[in-house]
């Protein structure tokens, strides 16, 4: 290697006299990589993109974020806005079911027209006052957890097995005429 080096600097002049053909230089070109984009392009572009990032850091409330103002812990709220949801949706579902109870109660009542099937018939409509009763002055008390809607299912059901068992009742009465 370094008998090579040292013919390179020996004819040095030579080999810079030494013309190349014609065209080599373009071919030379061609086969290095493609130019990269300006620099200046890329700095530009990369600036904005950190311009943008810290623009959405400063406009959006992250938790954490220095110098935030103390606010309540965000995802209690969120918890008990779900619950509480779900607590209406809970409460819209056993007032349908109760509905289509006492509509089968009332048509097997109107078509029996018994007067123990009319007993029966208000005994469902009381157990219907019941529950709306519960529903206005309980359900805004009872906490927004699991324990309340255990409370709020269980009341619940068993009033759908009481409105069930006086339905099937009535309904049996009904048959047997």
């Amino acid at each position: 290697m370094d008998r090579l080096k040292d013919f390179i600097t020996a004819n040095r002049e030579e080999f810079d006299e030494v013309r190349l053909p014609e065209g080599h230089r373009a071919r030379f070109e061609r086969k290095l990589p493609k130019r990269r984009k300006s620099i200046r392009l890329i700095v530009a572009w990369s600036v904005g993109a950190v311009a943008a990032a810290v623009a959405l850091l400063l406009f959006l409330r992250l938790p954490g974020r220095i110098g935030q103002e103390s606010t309540p812990d965000t995802s209690a709220e969120v918890y008990a806005t779900e619950m509480r949801i779900e607590f209406d949706e809970l409460c819209m579902y056993y007032r349908m079911r109760m509905g289509d109870l006492l509509e089968r109660l009332n048509e097997s009542c109107q078509q029996g027209r018994t007067p123990e099937a009319c007993g029966l018939r208000e005994a469902g409509q009381r157990i219907v006052a019941d529950c709306q009763t519960f529903e206005r002055t309980v359900v805004p008390t009872l906490p927004c957890t699991n324990e309340g809607i255990f409370v709020l299912t269980r009341h619940y059901g068993s009033s759908l097995e009481s409105l069930s068992f006086l339905v099937k009742r009535v309904e049996n009465e009904g048959n047997k005429e």
